[in-house]
């Protein structure tokens, strides 16, 4: 396995377990309210659900676009040093 498909796949890792994870802190952290008569309710807290959800993606992505510039780069270094090595053989045959 390659850095960039490490990479990708790490991206996607993060964003699949950043997901699931961000529902069950939604759960985990739950918003408590206290009514007068003493009663105290718990209700799903969407905002950690959401914020880690956004910030999982965020994450993910960033890991997806270094694969990316990794695979680029990796294309480009092959294309690079291929007319280089077209480059020498028109001058081998011109000195010749």
């Amino acid at each position: 396995m390659s850095k960039n498909d490490l990479a990708n796949a790490l991206g996607w890792g993060v964003i699949v377990i950043g997901i699931i994870g961000s529902f069950l802190a939604g759960n985990a952290y739950r918003l408590v309210s206290y009514s007068s008569s003493g009663y105290v309710n718990g209700s799903y807290n969407f905002g950690v659900a959401i914020s880690g959800i956004i910030a999982s993606i965020l994450f993910g992505i960033i890991f997806i676009f270094i694969g990316e510039i990794l695979t680029t780069e990796y294309e480009n270094r092959d294309k690079i040093a291929s007319l280089y090595d077209q480059m020498n053989n028109e001058l081998n045959k011109d000195s010749m």
